[in-house]
């Protein structure tokens, strides 16, 4: 089952500040998110995330939320760990 992945505007200006082989790999994995948003190393977020996902890739993290009934993957930000989690927070309100 194939999701379409959606890149929001804020994260494809994470993407667009990323060095160049980072984004090439990041690329990938939002390839493979969308033929399998919920493989093993995706993890659910907790707390006020909830409903949200996280995809480590090296020192990076790929944060966004899935959405079955119209079968897309939403990726609201991409960054390094130490941002993520407030990207995140500041894009949901």
């Amino acid at each position: 089952m194939r999701y379409e992945v959606k890149v929001e505007p804020g994260a494809e200006r994470d993407l667009r500040d990323l060095p160049p082989e980072v984004r090439a790999e990041i690329m990938q994995c939002l390839v493979s998110l969308g033929q399998d948003p919920r493989a093993r190393d995706v993890e659910a977020l907790h707390g006020n995330l909830r409903g949200l996902h996280k995809l480590r890739v090296g020192d990076y993290r790929i944060g966004f939320q899935i959405r079955d009934q119209s079968r897309t993957v939403v990726v609201l930000a991409v960054g390094p760990r130490r941002d993520i989690y407030q990207k995140l927070r500041r894009r949901l309100h």
